[in-house]
């Protein structure tokens, strides 16, 4: 049998070829054994909260931020169109401008009944606007005159611009039936 005998990679004593620590200096001769040997219980425990939080931060700032309107008009009437606003993405957007068309007119716009605080929709927030109708568009949403003349259904389209934080405008189109 051979004995064969090597250095402890710290404190250069002799020790056998095959010993995994030293008795001298009472360390390990793998690298690997040897740092993980000095972690303790505590130092591991408290990097979980340190890197769930690095984790949170570091996706938040990957994260693609979007914003996702959707629209629902609540009520159409000669005069003003009610809608709900509702924004399901991960950011803000602006309601730059509304118009409408009906009985194949061009678009009028919209006069907003919000003030500016109240055009940005925050992320996960609803916003009831009202869009009145300008008292220069003669006879509301459908003049009367002009929809006995229109032979087909009678329906209002309402376009809704808005603005997302990625500097794009998105259009939102809805109709509605013309009121009587």
């Amino acid at each position: 049998m051979k004995n064969t005998e090597s250095k402890c990679v710290v404190c250069a004593n002799p020790i056998d070829a095959s010993a995994q620590k030293c008795i001298k200096c009472n360390e390990y001769q793998l690298k690997w054994t040897r740092i993980l040997s000095k972690l303790q219980l505590q130092t591991l425990i408290a990097l979980v909260p340190i890197s769930t939080l690095a984790y949170t931060v570091i996706a938040g700032m990957v994260e693609e931020k979007k914003s996702d309107l959707k629209f629902s008009v609540v009520n159409c009437t000669a005069s003003n169109v009610h809608i709900f606003a509702s924004n399901v993405g991960n950011s803000s957007a602006i309601i730059k401008s509304a118009q409408y068309q009906s009985l194949g007119r061009e678009s009028i716009p919209f006069e907003l009944e919000l003030d500016n605080s109240e055009l940005m929709i925050k992320q996960g927030g609803t916003q009831s606007i009202n869009l009145r109708v300008p008292k220069k568009a003669h006879g509301g949403l459908a003049p009367p005159g002009l929809r006995e003349k229109y032979t087909g259904q009678c329906i209002v389209t309402i376009r809704l611009d808005t603005i997302a934080f990625d500097h794009k405008p998105k259009p939102a189109v809805m109709t509605c039936a013309c009121p009587d």
